[in-house]
């Protein structure tokens, strides 16, 4: 058995939520991809075990959270492997990867006719997001839309 978080990594989870400004319903879902060692569901932080906290804060960090480290270095395992951000990008934008999932993503799941696809995606986006145009995210937005976006696809497939 993996020993459980501790009472700091629960406050580092928190703080994460809180600095990333995930709703309880998104929040909830992200901890119910886990299972406890009895192969249930996990619907508190508090359960997780020490490999799921550090997956679930590799998630974190791909959605833009940026940990204060003792050495007062807040930068994140993402940016130490690019040397930046997002790519070099200013802003904090959507990464070129990012960019290229979302649309292979909304390729699959979109019922737009392919001529009008980009307008669709816009339109999803603009009613989520509050954002005219899908290009315009930044990276922890991008790494919700490919969230809701494969959680469509599941949800098709499922169907099937």
């Amino acid at each position: 058995m993996i020993a459980k978080v501790t009472p700091r990594q629960l406050a580092v989870i928190h703080v994460a939520k809180s600095r990333l400004d995930l709703d309880d319903d998104y929040y909830r879902e992200m901890l119910a991809q886990f299972k406890d060692d009895d192969n249930r569901t996990i619907k508190s932080a508090k359960d997780l075990n020490r490999i799921q906290y550090t997956q679930l804060m590799n998630i974190f960090e791909r959605m833009g959270f940026q940990p204060k480290y003792k050495n007062g270095s807040t930068q994140t395992v993402q940016s130490h492997r690019t040397g930046n951000q997002a790519n070099g990008k200013p802003n904090n934008h959507m990464t070129d990867k990012q960019v290229e999932r979302i649309w292979h993503l909304w390729n699959q799941v979109s019922a737009a006719p392919e001529e009008k696809r980009q307008q669709a995606l816009n339109r999803f986006v603009e009613k989520g997001f509050k954002i005219q145009n899908w290009k315009w995210l930044k990276v922890a937005q991008a790494q919700r839309l490919i969230y809701i976006l494969e959680k469509m696809q599941r949800e098709q497939k499922a169907k099937k």
